[in-house]
């Protein structure tokens, strides 16, 4: 009875450290969690929460993902707390602070020495990243707690004799983590390399493989669940997303920068852990095939995000620092130093740009966030002030955005006034309200202005994040006939008329823009475009010469250039043209095709069928070329040249 008493007194310490760095990695993550705007990621998510059929299914801007759990744990505590910042930030909270204990873990066995996975556990929970994602609603901070489980799996089959629930717990882990977020397949790729090398007897080799991809079996339903509906998938077949996937030196230098950064503290124990690893088992240093991630994620993307995904390997070699130091005061003072640089920079923030610049303000401190409710208060406002035959003007906030999907589910119009700013010219519009999100006198400044002119703030329509106000005069609505005052959206006016076929508004439209500034070069098109729509040869050449002489090779305007030319019979200018169009590889079947109209016209009827067989030997169906050279061949056949 004695020794168990004694027994239970020493395992004290060793738990009351662990509850202290678990509350202090709560603690980092959980403060004011619900004090700022959910961001766009975060609003997407909210989403695909409100509407989980756009998991499997893209519509608009919204593409399909087969990695939801984070979707259905929101479900759960969304239908407990609500819509809301809270009920979104919960889960990564939780399981980013819960991650120390499985990281502490697979260090502990790993290495078998509990100091070294305390030690990786306490960066960890004070880890500037680490904090800064789990504070968000995105899964990745979920994936890394089930990457670190699995792992945990993982050491215990390769530095003890394997057992059947160390392959249930590394299949389990990864599973879950992939279903978090795809990008934990960078981790599962990692534990196939290191996988051979650290099992060395074949059937255990078997029985991991087997675990490894038996794990990919629930990614691969919902992923074939996708496919069967024929939708694009989020990440690998978004247009935007392909079209940046290149090598770039100078993207992995931002990731590289990003990576000193953010685990700067890390740096010095993990060079000592390299070292330490070097003197006791080489085959460790196989790890560092994690930090791979920093030249190959930039492929795709610049994000601090994704570097969240090296705490395995930073965490293992940042607790083997310990057994470089020695023992005792010198080494609590140390570790002591580094943890409180830590805190420092957990509470000052650090940047998070890719060139270290913060973006809007952007960084991971924790002081930095508003203690206020925002997304929810600003909606709660506008629901209690809006009634169904309102409508308000939406400025810089996505579809995604807290407010616009409360207010959509509430049946409330709303316009986005990159498109219809114009609708305040008329009252039976009953704009009631334009809302702006974030620091909108840097994205929207001509609307800023406009707002501070004409408008007013509601006395009690102050929220962190966004600006309301109020569009009407002494309560009642009022047209505002100078609402289009922008050349951009005289330009976007003009081209919807244009679309419309009312050529006449169309151009007048655009006149204005080109009379509010004469550089605009989309209102040129675009005026140049109605002119042609409308029948006016002669002013259409006009502006297009005008287009020209600021950019000769614009492309659109010089194709249609030809045309115009040809079309007013000035056959000198078109022949000129027709060849600096096929210099520059414009349009090369339309070019030879107008070049060998013009040249007919001149009498050169050898010259004109050589350029009508140079147009369709780039466009051998074109059914109009084909009669002009039959024709003239016809006439050559008549008439043989001398």
């Amino acid at each position: 009875m004695i020794g168990e008493s004694h027994t239970a007194r020493s395992a004290w310490p060793k738990r009351a450290a662990w509850a202290a760095i678990f509350l202090v990695a709560l603690a980092l993550r959980a403060y004011r969690i619900t004090g700022w705007v959910l961001d766009y990621d975060e609003s997407h998510w909210l989403l695909y929460i409100l509407q989980p059929e756009l998991l499997l299914k893209t519509e608009g801007s919204s593409y399909a993902r087969p990695d939801c759990l984070f979707a259905w744990l929101g479900t759960l505590s969304t239908q407990l707390l609500g819509s809301n910042e809270l009920a979104l930030r919960l889960w990564p909270v939780l399981f980013g602070a819960l991650s120390v204990f499985p990281l502490g873990w697979f260090v502990t066995v790993w290495t078998k020495n509990n100091a070294a996975g305390k030690w990786a556990a306490a960066l960890l929970a004070v880890s500037p990243l680490s904090i800064w994602i789990s504070a968000q609603a995105v899964p990745d901070a979920i994936a890394i707690f089930f990457v670190l489980y699995g792992l945990v799996g993982f050491a215990y089959m390769t530095r003890t004799p394997p057992r059947p629930i160390h392959f249930l717990t590394l299949g389990l882990g990864m599973s879950l983590a992939i279903l978090s977020k795809a990008t934990a397949l960078y981790l599962w790729l990692l534990l196939g390399l290191v996988g051979w090398i650290f099992l060395p007897a074949r059937r255990d080799r078997v029985r991991y493989y087997i675990s490894l991809f038996t794990s990919l079996v629930p990614f691969a339903v919902m992923l074939a669940i996708i496919k069967w509906h024929g939708s694009p998938l989020t990440f690998l077949e978004q247009p935007t997303v392909r079209s940046e996937f290149r090598i770039d030196l100078s993207r992995i230098l931002q990731q590289f920068n990003l990576f000193i950064r953010l685990f700067i503290v890390n740096l010095l124990p993990m060079a000592a852990g390299v070292w330490v690893a070097w003197r006791q088992d080489r085959k460790w240093l196989l790890w560092l095939a994690n930090l791979a991630l920093i030249v190959v994620t930039p492929t795709f993307r610049v994000l601090a995000r994704e570097l969240l995904y090296l705490v395995p390997a930073v965490g293992l070699f940042s607790g083997l620092a310990v057994e470089a130091l020695p023992t005792g005061r010198v080494r609590s003072v140390a570790l002591g130093c580094l943890l409180t640089i830590s805190l420092v920079l957990d509470l000052w923030g650090v940047p998070i740009s890719p060139q270290g610049a913060s973006f809007s303000g952007q960084t991971t401190a924790v002081l930095a966030r508003p203690s206020d409710w925002p997304s929810r208060e600003a909606t709660n406002w506008l629901l209690a002030h809006l009634s169904h035959d309102e409508a308000i003007l939406i400025i810089g906030l996505g579809f995604t955005d807290p407010v616009v999907i409360r207010l959509s589910a509430a049946g409330i119009t709303m316009y986005g006034a990159a498109r219809h700013w114009e609708f305040l010219r008329d009252p039976a519009s009953r704009i009631k309200y334009a809302v702006f999100v974030d620091n909108h006198a840097l994205y929207a400044p001509q609307f800023t202005r406009y707002s501070d002119t004409h408008f007013t703030i509601p006395a009690d329509a102050h929220f962190p994040g966004y600006t309301i106000y109020d569009c009407q005069k002494d309560g009642r609505f009022v047209a505002y006939p100078d609402a289009l005052d922008s050349a951009e959206a005289y330009i976007r006016r003009g081209s919807d008329l244009l679309q419309q076929h009312q050529c006449a508004q169309a151009i007048n439209a655009l006149e204005t823009a080109l009379q509010l500034d004469p550089t605009a070069v989309e209102a040129a098109r675009g005026l140049m475009q109605a002119d042609l729509a409308c029948g006016h040869p002669e002013d259409a050449a006009r502006v297009g010469r005008g287009i020209l002489q600021r950019d000769p090779a614009d492309r659109q305007v010089n194709a249609n250039m030809a045309m115009l030319d040809l079309q007013l019979g000035l056959i000198e200018d078109g022949l000129a043209q027709c060849r600096k169009n096929i210099q520059l590889n414009i349009t090369p079947a339309i070019s030879y095709g107008v070049l060998g109209q013009l040249l007919e016209r001149q009498g050169d009827l050898k010259a004109a069928r050589d350029a009508y067989e140079q147009s369709l030997s780039s466009d051998p169906t074109n059914g109009v070329t084909l009669n002009l050279l039959a024709n003239v061949v016809a006439k050559l056949a008549q008439k043989p040249p001398p």
